[in-house]
């Protein structure tokens, strides 16, 4: 896919990684528009780039999510790039008294929001000569890291989710100009990583070109792979490996037990 000309929504892009991927598009030339649940973080996006285009929006107030989607399609109809990187994580023990509100409000800020974004963007994606749906994902979604449950839930439900869409729209669309991939970040060093000191974490910065790197290629899974977390990159890749296997080898007792030919 060409990273230039495009026209970009970025979700959580006033800070982290989001905002690594503003600059990154910009330098590229794209038309970028970022969301953030506060003002303040809009307008110090803004001020580190001018040419980015700002709107306030929690993503999890739904009459927040319609209003973004209608504001930008109004003043951006041709958008055809949607990244659903806003996300929150909190420690959580459930063998404690747990905090009202915060589970619903992480399950809908990490899965709920991004699934409601693509099903409002998704029929005028399809409509595009190139469009792409990124949604950040992590390696919690298929290696869950337990002092995060609810992130790690959330995160997997986002991995195949992801999964079974473009799955669906390659045995319905022919030559289908949409491109929809899982982003696996190793752990950044972004203000919702600040909790976890002893783990080494990587520069926002590197992280967004390798994603910029990931979708120039066309790739449906990136990897951002760096020599430092490459081994522990390797083992969750093959968990995934693993997770998916059983799934062929269903169908292909199936096919047996109907006398098809297996193939892998």
């Amino acid at each position: 896919m060409n990273i230039s000309g495009n026209t970009i929504l970025i979700t959580g892009g006033g800070g982290g990684l989001g905002l690594s991927l503003a600059k990154a598009f910009v330098a590229s030339k794209n038309t970028v528009i970022v969301c953030d649940k506060s003002q303040e973080s809009i307008d110090l996006a803004l001020q580190d780039l001018e040419a980015v285009h700002g709107f306030v929006c929690d993503i999890a107030d739904s009459r927040q999510r319609n209003n973004l989607f209608e504001k930008v399609c109004s003043r951006f109809p041709e958008i055809n790039i949607l990244i659903n990187n806003a996300a929150t994580c909190t420690e959580i023990d459930f063998t404690k008294p747990l905090p009202m509100g915060n589970i619903e409000s992480e399950i809908t800020t990490n899965f709920t929001a991004p699934l409601n974004l693509i099903s409002l963007f998704l029929p005028l994606f399809l409509s595009k000569q190139s469009a792409a749906i990124i949604n950040v994902c992590s390696e919690c979604g298929v290696r869950p890291f337990y002092p995060i449950p609810v992130y790690s839930g959330t995160k997997a439900g986002l991995v195949f989710f992801t999964e079974s869409l473009r799955n669906r729209l390659r045995h319905q669309i022919k030559n289908m100009n949409l491109l929809i991939s899982e982003v696996y970040p190793p752990v950044i060093d972004t203000a919702m990583n600040a909790q976890w000191h002893d783990i080494k974490k990587v520069s926002p910065d590197i992280v967004a070109r390798s994603i910029l790197t990931g979708i120039q290629s066309d790739k449906t899974i990136i990897w951002c792979r760096f020599c430092e977390v490459r081994v522990f990159h390797s083992i969750t890749r093959w968990s995934i490996t693993l997770l998916r296997a059983p799934r062929k080898l269903v169908r292909s007792a199936k096919r047996l037990l109907r006398g098809d030919p297996i193939a892998w």
